[in-house]
């Protein structure tokens, strides 16, 4: 590859049986993919002349792409686990469950971070309210449920970058 920014992304998918790979599909490389966890679907976003971005959902081999969200201020976070829905985040740094030919559906307030996946419900996420740090349970079409409430890092000034997770 003399110049990668021009090379195609090729997406193989690979065996663990040692039987050969299988190109899946060969895509424009300009773009930064998000794949869905069962396989079927890419996303990606494209700025147009305008400076607007568009949303892009296509099938996995790049056919059937169709424009979410023109001119959107919205850039992609994540699939759902289920891979119905993209992820979004907005300026104002509120999540966003996005599905074709749905509006977004709030998932969280603005001024969250820290967005994870329990399963293809819940999900959990931080959020500042009176300069504490909150973490909230939260669940597509739902309410969210505070967890634990802890003080603002006094040096970030915001939520400690502390990593947490889920076990079931």
């Amino acid at each position: 590859m003399d110049n990668p920014s021009i090379a195609p992304r090729v997406i193989w998918q690979l065996f663990v049986d040692g039987s050969a790979p299988v190109q899946v599909s060969q895509l424009p490389a300009q773009y930064n993919y998000f794949i869905s966890p069962d396989f079927s679907k890419i996303a990606y976003v494209r700025l147009r002349e305008e400076l607007r971005k568009e949303i892009h959902i296509s099938n996995i081999d790049g056919s059937e792409d169709i424009v979410y969200g023109p001119g959107s201020d919205m850039s992609i976070v994540t699939w759902s686990p289920d891979s119905q829905y993209l992820v979004l985040i907005s300026r104002e740094e509120q999540y966003y469950a996005a599905r074709i030919g749905d509006e977004p559906i709030s998932l969280t307030e603005p001024d969250s971070e820290g967005f994870l996946w329990i399963d293809e419900q819940y999900f959990l996420y931080k959020t500042f309210h009176n300069r504490t740090c909150e973490l909230r349970l939260g669940r597509i079409g739902g309410p969210s449920i505070l967890l634990v409430t802890v003080a603002l890092d006094p040096v970030l000034g915001g939520c400690s970058n502390n990593p947490y997770d889920f076990v079931k």
